[in-house]
């Protein structure tokens, strides 16, 4: 999910006070007052802990290249209201423009779909896993054996690590983006799941 977003409408990566935009956003943050308080990607202070989702996705639902259950990529936000799969939308990162709305994802805890231009076109949680097997807390060894095979590639990215206190880890299927993981530096874990990339806002 990274440098530059003009492929993928993604929100360029701008400054140390980096954070994970969306999350924040769920929690009332990713605003320019907040964004010299904000530290790494992936660090537990930028993860909300109040965040309510309702149960219309499937029992056993998981994060695949598509989506996550009904919720697929390329949906618009009217229908994914409409059906019960997102709530509480509201205003996306102020990078991407005005045509970026963030809501959570129902069903799935921690997690939440960003709407560029009102469709669906990322989703990343804190929680669960992905319809390969990687949970959250699996290793990147871990992340690079489930994806060996089958069309999966892993690349692993540690530049973010110095400003944005993360390790990149991107899946590609066939070539085409499927997954992207945020791994913690120094113990190498997954601690955020996204497909088809991460989500990042100033």
């Amino acid at each position: 999910m990274v440098e530059a977003y003009p492929d993928r409408m993604r929100p360029t990566r701008i400054g140390p006070a980096v954070v994970l935009c969306g999350l924040l956003l769920l929690a009332g943050g990713c605003d320019d007052d907040k964004d010299s308080s904000s530290s790494g990607a992936t660090s537990s202070s930028t993860a909300p802990s109040e965040l309510t989702t309702t149960s219309a996705a499937p029992a056993g639902a998981r994060l695949t290249p598509e989506g996550y259950g009904r919720l697929t990529l390329g949906m618009t936000l009217d229908s994914a209201k409409s059906d019960g799969l997102v709530t509480n939308e509201r205003p996306g990162c102020e990078l991407a423009g005005p045509g970026q709305v963030t809501a959570e994802v129902a069903g799935l805890p921690d997690g939440y779909g960003t709407f560029d231009d009102g469709k669906l076109t990322n989703i990343s949680a804190l929680q669960g896993e992905t319809a390969e097997g990687l949970r959250i807390g699996a290793t990147i060894d871990e992340a690079k054996q489930i994806y060996s095979g089958s069309g999966f590639t892993v690349t692993v990215d540690e530049t973010p690590v110095e400003v944005f206190e993360f390790i990149s880890v991107t899946v590609k299927r066939n070539g085409a983006e499927a997954y992207e993981f945020a791994a913690e530096p120094k113990s190498k874990k997954i601690e955020q799941l996204a497909t088809p990339h991460l989500l990042i806002c100033d």
